[in-house]
């Protein structure tokens, strides 16, 4: 193809589309009322306004959950001085075998070895 057989080719030019835009409305002249039908929401809005009702569901029912979920009772146990971890267990969990009240205790007070300092609080949760 020839440098002039391009030139007989109409060149396509694309115009940008427009947008709307805000124009001013002088303040002489009477502004009138939006009915119900003509207030719109832009996606934006209703993403926003969607977010917003979420997030105030969502902090409700957390809320609810907090006020009547029955946390159970817990006693608290300071560590005296000469005592280890599975007295003190045992102290709490009478009842249970001493290996089994050793693991609750360290599972409510993250606690990842047998050792105790005096002095210590410790939970046992009932």
């Amino acid at each position: 193809m020839s440098a002039v057989a391009r030139w007989d080719q109409p060149r396509v030019v694309r115009t940008p589309q427009r947008r709307r835009h805000l124009t001013l409305v002088p303040s002489n002249q009477p502004v009138a009322r939006l009915g119900r039908d003509e207030v719109r929401l832009t996606m934006r809005g209703r993403r926003v306004l969607a977010a917003l009702v979420l997030t105030t569901l969502i902090a409700a029912g957390w809320g609810a959950g907090r006020a009547f979920a029955s946390s159970p009772s817990a006693t608290q146990l300071v560590v005296q001085p000469g005592q280890t971890l599975s007295e003190v267990a045992h102290q709490a969990y009478p009842q249970l075998p001493v290996a089994e009240a050793v693991v609750r205790l360290q599972l409510a007070n993250d606690l990842n070895t047998l050792h105790v300092h005096p002095g210590q609080s410790l939970t046992a949760p009932r």
